[in-house]
């Protein structure tokens, strides 16, 4: 029984977010209202739950002190709530632009110079390996003489320029063929847990129902 209740409900939710795709109306708010609730609620319990865990209790078993820097930091954001003292927050939220930014840049540095710099090399083992790293960098080297605007692209650098624009454009087709299909397999996922299992198609025949019902009142009209 728990689990038909389950089907339904999420039955019921997929069809009501794909019933957007007729015209917008009350079943398709309530679902998404129903999900930015339920997402606020679940952020707050985690939020919670982290505060206790990785902060008071590693002050209280632990007798780890640092953390009440972050406590303090933490209460010092309300005072954005408060006009007189919302220069109170600003400091909490330099600390955490700062850190993010410094997080980020490393992480950056790392995955998009020195490992597209590391993958760009010359890998000599197999022959297979191999010569996927040089075709690899032949087409680092062509698309990035695509981008080389100091000088008109004629001789070498307009046949690497249009070699890179080539692979720039089978690069792009194929990001956008696997989001499709990506898109395709999740709808086909969905639909298969909205129409297909009992007692889900039942929720189906209703909203087809009620589709038609707005569809004929709206002629009648």
């Amino acid at each position: 029984m728990y689990e038909e209740i389950v089907l339904i409900i999420a039955a019921a939710s997929t069809l009501a977010i794909l019933s957007y795709l007729y015209r917008e109306n009350i079943f398709y708010r309530i679902a998404e209202y129903t999900m930015v609730g339920i997402s606020a609620g679940y952020l707050f319990v985690m939020a919670y739950r982290n505060i206790i865990s990785f902060g008071l209790n590693s002050i209280v078993q632990k007798q780890d002190y640092t953390y009440i820097i972050a406590f303090i930091l933490g209460f010092m954001l309300f005072g954005i709530y408060v006009k007189k003292y919302n220069w109170i927050s600003r400091w909490p939220m330099a600390f955490i632009i700062a850190v993010g930014t410094g997080i980020s840049l490393r992480g950056l540095v790392i995955s998009q110079l020195l490992a597209q710099i590391k993958a760009t090399t010359i890998e000599i083992s197999t022959p297979l390996k191999t010569f996927n790293s040089v075709i690899t960098l032949i087409v680092v080297v062509c698309v990035l003489s695509y981008f080389i605007f100091s000088r008109e692209q004629r001789g070498v650098l307009g046949i690497t320029g249009k070699t890179g624009r080539y692979a720039m454009m089978v690069a792009f087709g194929t990001v956008v063929t696997f989001m499709f299909m990506t898109t395709t397999t999740v709808i086909i996922g969905r639909l298969k847990v909205a129409v297909l299992p009992y007692p889900a198609y039942y929720i189906a025949i209703i909203s087809l129902i009620l589709i038609a019902i707005d569809v004929i009142r709206k002629k009648i009209r």
